[in-house]
């Protein structure tokens, strides 16, 4: 499976440092009072950040005090030359969505969803849940209602103006995500449009290898401030999966770390979990508009998106392209 890589730029400012003059006031000693307190501020979080191997901390993260890098992408123009619903339209398809959240109309992708739950300062996709092993690989397990549609079907973006948003998407994979691992830590990022892996560190959640398949993966993420160095110090797990999708082609996606980097990892090798025993995370039959629009993730028009009982090992490998986007999601800290 070829995975195109989005590159972004992010501007930080640079941190400057003054000298007090000689023979300062109390104004130079209370300057340095605060330099001392940082500096055991600097000790204290090194010392809790040592969970992942060696990471280092970086003040002045312009990037969290900061906005986005400008739009590099048409902004959103909701319902602007949006097309009549009809039968096919995905705010029908997709009509469980409905209550979670709102749908805009996007000028490139068509109609996209914008997750309620995005209000939340820190949330973000694959956050709320818990990652399972199946036949087809990692599968993610949604706590979140709409979970089943947004996490195994589509793409999702990074709109300036209104953050997260979901591309309505027609083939089944147990997770539409890309991975990496390193220095202790085992992290995983949504696909954007196109099937473009992100390379900018925000987009990305960390846990400790050992808490792969925790419970409630949000108890155990890595912090914003450390994830910079995290990204830095760990490789991309590329495990291509297979799965036959509409009108019998293949899909291939990221099925995540192998069952024997987990055992090393946790002591324990993951047992396949029947996905049909999954209500969030299995595959249901969902019918493909007839429209022209095509977000880059679509079947052929007109059938049924269900996965087969497996791909034959001597299936060709489809390969996706398209031109991607490379947008800088703003990530907050965690409460």
């Amino acid at each position: 499976m070829e995975i195109k890589m989005a590159t972004t730029t992010h501007n930080r400012p640079d941190a400057t440092s003054t000298s007090a003059p000689a023979g300062a006031t109390s104004t130079g000693r209370n300057r340095g009072l605060r330099a001392a307190a940082t500096i055991i501020g600097v000790g204290l979080l090194l010392v809790a950040a040592s969970a992942c191997g060696p990471l280092y901390v970086q003040h002045d993260d312009g990037y969290y005090q900061g906005q986005p890098t400008q739009p590099t992408q048409p902004q959103v123009a909701p319902q602007q030359q949006a097309p009549q619903m009809a039968s096919d339209d995905p705010r029908v398809t997709f009509a469980d969505l409905n209550g979670h959240g709102s749908w805009i109309w996007e000028a490139t992708y068509g109609w996209v969803w914008l997750p309620g739950a995005a209000r939340t300062p820190g949330w973000r996709p694959y956050y709320h849940g818990q990652w399972t092993y199946t036949s087809w690989g990692w599968t993610w397990a949604s706590d979140e209602a709409w979970g089943w549609a947004p996490y195994h079907y589509g793409r999702w973006l990074w709109l300036n103006q209104s953050g997260w948003a979901w591309i309505p998407g027609y083939e089944w994979a147990p997770a539409w995500v890309s991975w990496r691992h390193g220095s202790g830590c085992v992290g995983w990022a949504p696909l954007g449009p196109q099937d473009v892996a992100q390379t900018h560190y925000a987009y990305w959640i960390f846990v400790r290898q050992e808490h792969i398949h925790h419970q409630r993966v949000q108890t155990v993420v890595m912090q914003p401030a450390v994830t910079q160095q995290i990204w830095r110090q760990t490789v991309v797990v590329q495990n291509e999966g297979r799965v036959r999708g509409t009108s019998g082609a293949v899909v291939v996606y990221n099925s995540g770390p192998s069952q024997q980097n987990v055992h090393a990892w946790t002591g324990q090798t993951p047992q396949p979990r029947d996905i049909n025993s999954m209500p969030s995370a299995r595959p249901r039959a969902v019918p493909v508009p007839r429209g022209d629009h095509d977000n880059g993730a679509r079947p052929r028009p007109g059938t049924t998106a269900r996965p087969g009982p497996g791909v034959a090992p001597q299936a060709p490998v489809v390969t996706p392209r398209g031109t991607p986007a490379a947008e800088t999601p703003q990530t907050r800290e965690q409460p």
